[in-house]
């Protein structure tokens, strides 16, 4: 079951590249399409976000002692989540940005939200270059630390959704962000340690 899962991962994915090849494509062909991809990139940008969202449940519920169903298929597919999760905000990215290009120096962030935005993309790269097993091998226990960049990157896209705009999307990640310090508060006061024992 779980190497057909991973397959249909992967076909995902190639096909959020086809698309987002052609999108880039057709809108330079017809500029009218522009804002139509402008559009579709916010509904990736909010996407993402659930995304990302489904790949922190598993720690803060394994940190609170939560151990159900849903959790457990979460952790078992957390790093496929995570990749797709990463083109999500990728295609917002550029949909929202790089269709629009004229020149290249409107291709640097300009705006504080665009900024912050562009800091948990660069952080979530090194994630997903590493959500595989080689990087696991290779990098060990370098791999933990900079799959715990996550943490980090959170912050930074709390803050571009609230730059942008009050909303719905920015009290999803400032509950996120409180449950996770919670979880981390209750660990460390259970066991003396931050990291939750198997």
């Amino acid at each position: 079951m779980v190497e057909i899962v991973n397959k249909i991962f992967k076909i995902i994915y190639l096909l959020l590249v086809i698309f987002v090849i052609l999108a880039i494509i057709f809108s330079r062909l017809d500029s009218n399409l522009l804002f139509f991809f402008g559009g579709l990139g916010n509904l990736f940008g909010q996407g993402s976000i659930i995304i990302y969202i489904l790949t922190l449940l598993p720690g803060i519920g394994k940190r609170l002692f939560i151990n159900n169903k849903f959790f457990s298929v979460l952790k078992i597919y957390r790093r496929q989540i995570g990749i797709l999760m990463y083109f999500f905000a990728l295609i917002h990215f550029a949909f929202i940005k790089v269709i629009f290009l004229n020149n290249f120096n409107d291709f640097f962030p300009r705006n504080t939200f665009e900024i912050t935005g562009s800091i948990a993309l660069f952080i979530l790269f090194f994630l997903f270059i590493t959500s595989n097993n080689l990087s696991v091998r290779r990098l060990r226990i370098y791999w933990y630390w900079i799959q715990r960049l996550t943490y980090l990157s959170m912050f930074f896209i709390f803050f571009h959704v609230a730059l942008i705009d009050l909303s719905i999307w920015t009290i999803f990640m400032g509950l996120v962000i409180i449950l996770e310090v919670i979880s981390f508060i209750v660990i460390y006061i259970k066991t003396g340690s931050l990291i939750s024992k198997k």
